[in-house]
């Protein structure tokens, strides 16, 4: 999965759980760089 797609994901994913406690587990993977500006 290339960065930006990644990046489009969690941005996604934050917007869809908002009122709710999530943990997102993801590896060490230079193609997933730290998404800025989440929500939670």
């Amino acid at each position: 999965m290339i960065g930006l797609l990644f990046q489009y994901f969690v941005h996604w994913f934050d917007a869809r759980m908002t009122s709710r406690n999530v943990l997102l587990i993801v590896d060490n993977c230079p193609a997933h760089p730290i998404p800025r500006l989440l929500k939670a």
